[in-house]
């Protein structure tokens, strides 16, 4: 009996996806208790702008490293697919190539 590759690769992404999103939810658990620290030991008169512009950078970090994460994963996706593809026109030539030659020899042995 073949091995059931399509379940063992859903599985392993359901693992990859649950342990991202556990590894998510911790940081966002720092950024808030960061957050918190921050908000207890000044007041908003305290800020500078560039403690300001310091907050939006890391933000902003982490909002691009969040969406290049996802382009990643789409290119991964798109990859994935295009093998797949790729390999059905390869087996299909070679399916058409036999049933040519077979054609051909058919041919030949009806010929006086």
């Amino acid at each position: 009996m073949a091995p059931d590759y399509r379940r063992q690769v859903e599985r392993a992404l359901a693992r990859q996806i649950e342990a991202d999103a556990s590894r998510q939810t911790r940081q966002i658990e720092i950024d808030r208790k960061a957050l918190d620290r921050a908000a207890q030991a000044t007041s908003a008169g305290d800020l500078t702008v560039a403690d300001l512009a310091e907050t939006i950078a890391d933000a902003l970090k982490n909002e691009r490293r969040e969406i290049l994460k996802h382009v990643n994963r789409m290119f991964q996706h798109a990859a994935m697919k295009t093998a797949h593809y790729d390999l059905r026109i390869r087996n299909l030539h070679k399916r058409l190539f036999q049933l040519e030659s077979e054609m051909r020899r058919l041919t030949r042995s009806r010929s006086p």
